[in-house]
């Protein structure tokens, strides 16, 4: 039997006599042949623990919890605390500030009163008790004179247009309880929102709903040079029956916070949740989910969450989810256009019914992922001319 390198016959025996006693030669030498790959070990799992994002408290709605990566950035977007929740927290809410509360959750305004960057800021319009179309008169009349517009609490019916460069209109949220949220409802066969050409506006906490018209843009659209900045606000349940039933902007458009949802359906040719030209355009931090381009007649019915036409988008930590195109690009579709996705990202779970692409589809132009997550759409993920497809 031989002993380990460096090591003779007579030291392997006294070391086998000390440290093992009824132990065999062979059976000493594969245990200290394994213990000497043990510090091998240990640095395969020390460098395995090193690549493995590590988990830091946040403090959401009073409770403390552990979350990494996109995971964390997404609490933190919805309100989340970084840090653990102070002991017996008590929340500062003190009538003028609005945002999160110090304790993980979120104060709120009252009165006629809405959230305006961390403060509780005097109503510009009211609406109170009055129907939806009162209170959509008072709106009308108040985008007239442009400036900061901060819209209390209700329901505004019309189809508003923003005239006068430089407006930002603020709203009170925008879920659908029209008590604490303010809600644009189109009119019939209008849309609530529009940016006419040379146009700059910024519109915060509102739900865009209710649009149903036969030009481009059912929910909201910016002409070209037009620039339009959307920040939480959801774009929800409205129709075209030409592009961009949610959105449509041949101008700029920067969208952040905010979701897209439920657009288009048997009215729409393409761009269900967004259409969109020239550019650059923004889409960070949100959620385009649930858009259908199926219209029933003869028409492009392609890109269910995203249509690029002759555009260039940048699109970080958003995802398109559950839409659907008859056509083409279930998630997104693009032509003579450059979208870039970032690594937080997510194109899953979209659906090209008849053709390819029900993550992708990639008519012409350049789709730079960058570790963006594309999986879980059907037929498949990205398909287009030339042979494209996804990465990897």
């Amino acid at each position: 039997m031989k002993g380990l390198p460096g090591m003779n016959q007579s030291h392997f025996d006294g070391l086998a006599r000390l440290a093992a006693g009824q132990l065999s030669r062979r059976s000493l030498a594969l245990a200290l042949g394994a213990v000497g790959t043990l510090p091998f070990v240990r640095f395969d799992l020390a460098e395995a623990k090193k690549k493995k994002p590590k988990k830091k408290p946040l403090c959401l709605n009073g409770a403390t919890i552990m979350a990494s990566g996109n995971k964390r950035k997404k609490l933190i977007t919805n309100g989340a605390s970084p840090g653990k929740c102070p002991a017996g927290c008590t929340p500062k809410c003190n009538g003028s500030t609005c945002g999160p509360d110090g304790c993980g959750g979120t104060c709120t305004c009252s009165g006629n009163t809405a959230c305006d960057q961390g403060t509780c800021t005097a109503c510009t319009v009211i609406c109170g008790n009055d129907s939806p179309a009162t209170c959509g008169t008072r709106l009308a009349q108040a985008l007239l004179a442009g400036g900061k517009i901060v819209v209390c609490p209700g329901q505004y019916l019309g189809a508003f247009n923003v005239d006068v460069n430089n407006t930002t209109l603020i709203g009170a949220g925008s879920e659908d309880n029209p008590a604490v949220n303010t809600i644009l409802v189109a009119t019939a066969n209008q849309r609530p929102l529009g940016v006419p050409t040379g146009i700059t506006t910024f519109v915060s906490r509102l739900r865009i709903t209710g649009g149903n018209t036969p030009f481009s843009g059912g929910g909201v659209r910016g002409d070209p040079n037009s620039v339009l900045f959307m920040d939480q606000c959801v774009v929800v349940e409205n129709y075209s029956s030409k592009d961009g039933s949610g959105i449509s902007s041949a101008g700029r458009l920067t969208l952040t916070r905010s979701t897209v949802s439920g657009n288009g359906g048997q009215m729409s040719v393409g761009g269900a949740g967004l259409a969109l030209s020239n550019g650059p355009h923004l889409i960070e931090n949100s959620v385009i989910t649930g858009n259908e381009a199926v219209f029933g007649g003869v028409g492009g019915k392609d890109g269910g969450g995203l249509y690029c036409s002759g555009a260039t988008v940048d699109i970080r930590g958003t995802e398109f989810s559950g839409n659907l195109a008859e056509s083409q690009g279930g998630g997104i579709f693009l032509e003579n256009s450059t979208v870039t996705l970032d690594s937080a990202t997510r194109v899953v779970n979209n659906q090209a019914d008849f053709q390819s692409g029900g993550g992708i589809w990639r008519q012409s132009g350049n789709v730079f992922f960058n570790g963006a997550t594309v999986s879980g759409n059907i037929p498949d993920n990205c398909a287009g001319s030339g042979g494209f497809t996804c990465p990897g």
